[in-house]
């Protein structure tokens, strides 16, 4: 049957009324006793407002107001109320009477017939005390075996059994599991903590620390009876750490702000219940009881696992925490193990992939679950047992927290490089100290652009290419970003470099000479300093041309080749003998293979490193050129020699292109300018054979550094990835072109070495780098001698320069420089004073004739006067105070800077500019330049801050990509007075 129709007198006034959601949301909120407006205002636990003496007490209300108290007492909840002091509970107001009399009969004077009184003393009291005692003649001996003898009956060894009992009754209580269920950590490690925390934590606790962890680690033991329960067999090997020092070595941490040694509070477990996790490649993460410290004199609190804690203790009691300190950051919810970060430094540097290395931590927990439970379900099956309990599920019972997603483990290694270490210096200023002390002394150096590396950068800031600077033994000495590929856009960067103490070279080398080569003669490195045209440029002008797909394309190669160089005749004649022999790929070649073999371009990859290559005279590579070109164009004009080329059979065209004629003429006529400015002799480095090898073949590192630098450029594009920020990019490309720096001069020490230490190691690791940080080399040197020994573990250590100022990659774009414009030399604060006059310039024109109009005349600028700098004018120079340029719509801190006297000369060391002055990076902690601040609050400032107000400031003003606003530490003065400043806003919005 339908639905029957509601009749007009059914209808209820709900709907006659029609009341919308808007009105009936209305009417609720009025019916909720404890709705309020105002989310700021506090509700009592019955849903009503909170007492407020501002607004519910009549004389509080008054005075905020500005009317004259009435004369009545205080609201009874109200704290200025004297009898009940804003409480009316009973006992607690019977209590507060009682502490005022006991406070009024302590505070009288005691009269004279309480003295000396025994009125209240018991007549066995009297006794015990006036009863003679034997008196016992103490030893230091004695007392020692006595103690000794007490603590080992109060220790115990760590009953196994016992804890396997304990736990299993943990895991059965049906109150603790329904307790713990939403928690972090799984079950049976809350569990563990649990007996452990009885056990072991508590004062009165049966079992000593010392027999249960070891250091800091307390690894799960294995027990027979623990197959029979898979919970218990589930964290059998784990790791529970308690990271208390005090409690594991006796030490008095120091607070890294004021060296006060820190106070113990609590640990997270014992209000909170709460483990802290830490990630590994062996399995399941490890799990750790924290410490929480509270400095006494500056009130900061730190975690017993912070990196700045770290870095205050020794290193055999820092060690125990498997951690690396620059990893082990504030703030984040888990850490990475030292074990899976030196791991990952080699991949993040190489291929910036944080997603792999995020799925290899859980592919080690999936791994360790899939041995647990094979292991488990096999021994029931070999046992032959019945009733076989369920093991844990891998998702929700065996693992419920994971490893940091792959933009986390970027964003960590970012914050990483810029983080103290114990020798007192981050990764990011190291790297730039190192590319620093890049030495050039009577060598050569090339610089150029590349452009492939920007595709790393997300904002490129305007940039379109990257200039780069390498020196005969293929080190990089510079590399920045620039604005466009002129001079002066990287004449900053070049001024700098000319500046190094030790970078004086003999010859440049540029893709583009001999044009502008009166800047970098006269202007940066002298009229001695001559130029050359790459060998590697002058090849790859006419390769470009020619079409790679045609037939006779490799053929053409080498015979290129052949007319600009020729390999030494010694040398050739070596490896031909060692080919021949099967000294170096372990089979006897013959003539016909190794023709074969000349032939294509394998030969020079595999065999180029023992053959010295000798640039033929101007003349014989004119007419070989000459006779090249006829040899493979396949029409000739008419009075021309007869071409010999043909075309592809496939295709049907020439190998040459429109535009190869235009670069062997250009070639041809700039023959001259790719001699060797060297001897032969000279122009390469050569490394003797390692004892062990058959060949005896001599590796020769060529000084020719622009084929050097053009490989830096194929390695530099791969450091990052594709759309990266600019401090992560930044890193990633410093930490990369520090190691390939690094490389080279490990092979480059090789030659300086004997045969009885090459013989210690295997030829194939021998160019390996054993460590890429000789700042921590430099530490264990001076650990070793603070320990009293005369051994220095690692004479090779390389000593760190100090910064010159130069900044690399972005950070050279932070700030728009001035140039010259005529010779376009930088003339920024630091470029200035430069020992190289420079040349004559023409005077500026004559301004136009005023015109005889009635419009009033503007006063002519005064002309422009370009005095040339001397070395004699130079140390004229007097200290000058540079204040730091303030951003707009933004106040900073006022820093004065003063700036030392230096005579400055050809070749000089320039004097040290703080990186705060050149505004081009940051500088991060822990390094600071000492300046002079003013107009600070006199409030507690800590030392290593550098002027500013907290610690937390100091680190997010001096991080390159800070964002959103500025956080303060808990007792910063800043952070105080603006909470107090927003209470007073809020009392002021509820009048």
């Amino acid at each position: 049957m339908g639905r029957q129709p509601h009749s007009q007198s059914t209808m209820g006034p709900q709907s006659q009324r029609r009341i919308n959601l808007v009105q009936r949301t209305a009417q609720l909120r009025a019916k909720n006793v404890g709705y309020s407006k105002s989310n700021s205002k506090q509700v009592t636990l019955t849903g009503h407002e909170a007492f407020n003496p501002d607004k519910h007490c009549k004389v509080c209300k008054a005075r905020r107001i500005g009317y004259p108290a009435p004369h009545r007492k205080h609201h009874e909840l109200c704290p200025n109320n004297r009898r009940t002091r804003g409480t009316t509970s009973a006992v607690t107001l019977a209590s507060t009477k009682k502490s005022k009399e006991l406070e009024k009969h302590f505070a009288a004077p005691v009269k004279p017939h309480e003295k000396c009184s025994s009125r209240n003393n018991s007549a066995a009291a009297a006794e015990a005390f006036f009863t003679p005692h034997n008196k016992r003649i103490s030893s230091p001996i004695a007392d020692c075996s006595v103690k000794k003898k007490m603590k080992t009956q109060s220790t115990t060894t760590l009953p196994v059994k016992e804890l396997v009992r304990k736990f299993t009754d943990k895991m059965a209580d049906s109150k603790f599991v329904e307790t713990n269920k939403q928690r972090a950590p799984p079950l049976t490690i809350l569990a563990l903590a649990s007996v452990v925390s009885e056990t072991v934590l508590h004062p009165s606790a049966p079992i000593d620390y010392g027999s249960a962890f070891d250091g800091l680690s307390m690894v799960v033991p294995d027990c027979p009876t623990a197959i029979d329960n898979p919970h218990c067999h589930s964290i059998v090997g784990q790791t529970l750490l308690i990271v208390d020092w005090k409690r594991a070595f006796g030490l008095d941490v120091p607070c890294p702000n004021c060296n006060t040694p820190l106070e113990n509070v609590r640990t997270n477990w014992s209000k909170n219940k709460v483990l802290f996790p830490m990630f590994d490649l062996e399995g399941p993460p490890t799990w750790a009881i924290v410490m929480v410290y509270k400095c006494p004199c500056c009130k900061a609190t730190f975690d017993a696992n912070e990196g700045a804690v770290l870095c205050k203790l020794p290193a055999f009691a820092a060690n125990t925490y498997p951690v690396d300190p620059k990893f082990a950051q504030c703030r984040r919810n888990s850490h990475i193990s030292r074990k899976a970060t030196d791991v990952f430094d080699l991949l993040m540097t190489t291929y910036a992939n944080g997603d792999l290395c995020s799925r290899l931590m859980y592919n080690a927990v999936n791994r360790s679950y899939m041995t647990k439970i094979s292991a488990y379900y096999s021994n029931h099956k070999v046992a032959g047992t019945s009733g076989v309990k369920p093991y844990p599920r891998k998702d929700g019972e065996y693992l419920k927290v994971y490893p940091p997603v792959g933009a986390l483990i970027r964003d960590m290694f970012n914050v990483a490089a810029h983080e103290p270490n114990a020798w007192g210096i981050s990764d990011y200023l190291r790297w730039m100290r190192e590319i620093q002390s890049v030495k050039c002394d009577g060598g050569l150096f090339a610089q150029d652009h590349t452009f492939e590396v920007l595709k790393n950068y997300n904002n490129k800031k305007g940039a379109v290419a990257l200039w780069d600077v390498a020196t005969d033994t293929g080190e990089t000495a510079s590399a920045v970003l620039v604005r466009s590929t002129k001079t002066r856009d990287f004449s900053h960067a070049a001024e700098q470099l000319s500046r190094r103490e030790h970078f004086n070279p003999r010859a440049m080398h540029a893709d583009t000479w001999p044009i502008k080569s009166s800047f970098w003669g006269p202007v940066l490195f002298g009229k001695e300093m001559t130029g050359r045209l790459g060998l590697f440029h002058f090849q790859q002008r006419m390769l470009i041309t020619l079409r790679k797909q045609h037939v006779d394309h490799q053929e053409a190669v080498n015979k290129l080749l052949e007319c600009i160089y020729d390999y030494h005749s010694v040398d050739y004649e070596k490896l031909l003998v060692a080919l021949k022999e099967g000294h170096i790929s372990g089979i006897k070649e013959s003539a016909e293979d190794i023709a074969a073999l000349i032939k294509t371009r394998f030969f020079r990859q595999r065999y180029s490193q023992y053959l010295r290559k000798v640039i033929r005279p101007k003349e014989t590579m004119i007419q070989r050129l000459d006779d090249w070109f006829c040899r493979f164009k396949c029409a000739a004009s008419e009075g021309q020699p007869e071409a010999r080329g043909r075309l592809d059979p496939r295709t049907l065209q020439p190998l040459f292109t429109p535009e190869t004629k235009d670069a062997v003429m250009n070639c041809q006529k700039n023959a001259d300018c790719i001699f060797d400015p060297l001897p032969l002799q000279d122009m390469c480095y050569e490394i003797k054979a390692s004892p062990r090898s058959k060949h005896g073949l001599s590796m020769f590192i060529s000084k020719r550094p622009e084929s050097k630098l053009e490989s830096f450029h194929d390695n530099l594009a791969h450091f990052g990835n594709c759309g990266m920020r600019d401090s992560l990019c930044d890193s990633f490309n410093l930490c990369g072109t520090v190691r390939y720096n690094l490389r080279i001069r490990h092979t480059m020490q090789l030659a300086k070495l004997d045969a009885n230490q090459r013989s210690k190691m295997p030829a194939q690791w021998e160019d390996v780098v054993s460590c890429t940080n000789h700042t921590e080399l430099k530490h264990i040197n001076k650990l070793a001698k603070e320990a009293g020994t005369n051994h220095v573990p690692f004479p090779n250590a390389e000593t760190l320069v100090e910064d010159t100022g130069e900044r690399f990659f972005s950070a050279h774009l932070s700030e728009n420089r001035p140039q010259h414009p005529e010779c376009d030399r930088c003339e920024c604060k630091l470029c200035a004073g430069n020992p190289m006059p420079l040349p004559h310039l023409p005077q500026p024109t004559q301004q136009r004739p005023p015109s005889t109009a009635t419009t009033p005349k503007a006063p002519p600028p005064p002309p422009q006067q370009n005095k040339p700098t001397t070395p004699n004018n130079i140390q004229q120079i007097t200290p000058t105070t540079f204040p730091l340029q303030q951003k707009p719509q933004q106040q900073e801190r006022r820093v004065i800077h003063s700036i030392p006297t230096t005579a400055i000369n050809h070749r000089a060391p320039v004097p040290l500019w703080p990186s705060s002055v050149i505004r081009c990076q940051p500088m991060p902690i822990p390094i600071y330049t000492p300046f002079i601040t003013t107009h600070v609050p006199p409030h507690f400032t800590p030392p290593h801050c550098g002027g500013y107000c907290c610690r937390s400031y100091c680190c997010w003003y001096t991080n390159c990509d800070r964002k959103g606003r500025p956080p303060h530490d808990h007792h910063c003065h800043q952070r105080v007075a603006k909470k107090r400043k927003r209470k007073e806003n809020d009392y002021i919005g509820d009048k």
